[in-house]
């Protein structure tokens, strides 16, 4: 199938067809990836122009060399494939081409006079050492001025930072202009402090593949410092977390949650169906029995606003006498719909837009108020007012 792959679900019985130049994971790096990423390790090559930086960035990402040269414009990022050792953490390692200065970009379309130049991705528009794990400072041995560029940029790379300064063309020995005790006399005089990360060299040839392995392993520098800075995070949340355990259990441990015999108390009163002290359960008694759990206040007396509530309408609405709701139930009391038709014909004038005729019925006249039961006089047989009954 024109150097096809093909592949078989075991259960579905499905034929999946690999493009060429797609090979499938190994066992062993699907369950290293299926964990996800670990560490994210950022490495950036910086240089003078023209010592090899964008041949090493090709030259890490496994492409072939090339002898030709084409200045890059702006900075490349890329991933390459590295892992520490035989452990299965999956480091993502970006590499980052750095250019110091790019070519501004033209603008497509019509040109204006106010119109400000497209912004470069090049390090004077972005921080390239924020987040960076480590720098390989390139020089070429025979353009002794990459080396006046190494002096100078050296002090500029934040002392927590690993550092490799890699001579490249070693292969062109025969044109050399930068001697190598020269650079490590110059690694010996630095003046970095004790804490600050170390500084390494090598030299190196892009065209044979020279040093690739030892750059390979300079890698485990700046993985390892940071995984004991991840370790240290870590470390520092695992005491914040420690002690704020310590003081959340010194106050439960002081708390009316530790009392037994409170705790006692709560259960018995439960047992009995009353109201628990604390709002863990209250108990409202009415016409419709219900029971509704609320969390409790900080001083652990606060009832349910809705069991006060239809507590105090139970208290204050009076009960109506078994007289009075026979009376309204009894048949008398019910008028039938011939009661509201009046004798004869139905009058039709309210259909019309004219005012209405002397024939129309009245309206009803209002039902005196209803007096209030405080304010009924009560009479002796001699049908004197004698007094009023207040509640």
């Amino acid at each position: 199938m024109g150097g096809e792959q093909s592949r078989t679900n075991g259960g579905a019985g499905t034929t999946n067809t690999i493009p060429p130049g797609v090979t499938t994971l190994r066992p062993t790096l699907q369950k290293r990836f299926a964990k996800g990423i670990q560490y994210n390790m950022k490495v950036i090559i910086k240089g003078d122009r023209n010592v090899g930086k964008t041949c090493l960035f090709e030259r890490l990402q496994g492409k072939p060399f090339k002898a030709e040269y084409n200045p890059t414009q702006e900075i490349q990022v890329a991933c390459i494939q590295w892992n520490y050792k035989a452990t299965d953490d999956v480091v993502k390692v970006e590499i980052w081409d750095i250019v110091d200065k790019g070519k501004t970009k033209k603008r497509e379309g019509l040109k204006l006079d106010s119109e400000e130049p497209a912004p470069t991705l090049d390090a004077e528009f972005i921080d390239v050492y924020k987040g960076t794990s480590g720098v390989i400072m390139m020089l070429d041995i025979t353009k002794y001025w990459t080396y006046e560029y190494v002096q100078r940029e050296l002090s500029k790379v934040p002392q927590n930072i690993p550092i490799i300064l890699m001579a490249s063309h070693r292969d062109m020995e025969e044109k050399r202009s930068v001697l190598t005790e020269d650079v490590q006399s110059f690694l010996k005089e630095l003046n970095r402090p004790a804490q600050a990360a170390a500084v390494y060299y090598m030299e190196a040839s892009m065209q044979d593949g020279f040093g690739l392995k030892y750059l390979y392993r300079f890698f485990n520098v700046p993985y390892l410092e940071l995984q004991r800075q991840t370790l240290i995070a870590q470390l520092r949340r695992n005491e914040e977390d420690l002690e704020a355990i310590k003081v959340e259990l010194d106050i439960h441990g002081k708390s009316e949650e530790q009392d037994y015999d409170k705790f006692k108390d709560v259960l018995e009163r439960k047992r009995k169906g009353l109201p628990v002290a604390g709002g863990l359960c209250t108990v409202s008694a009415g016409a419709n029995e219900t029971a509704e759990v609320q969390k409790s206040d900080v001083d652990g007396t606060t009832m349910s606003l809705r069991s006060r509530l239809s507590q105090q309408v139970l208290e204050q609405a009076p009960l109506p006498s078994p007289t009075a709701l026979q009376n309204s139930d009894s048949d008398a009391n019910r008028k039938r719909i011939d009661d509201f038709v009046p004798e004869g014909k139905l009058d039709n004038s309210f259909l019309s837009s004219s005012q209405a005729t002397p024939h129309s019925s009245p309206l009803p006249s209002p039902k005196p108020a209803r007096k209030n039961i405080n304010d009924i006089q009560l009479s002796d047989s001699s049908g004197e007012g004698v007094c009023y009954c207040n509640a």
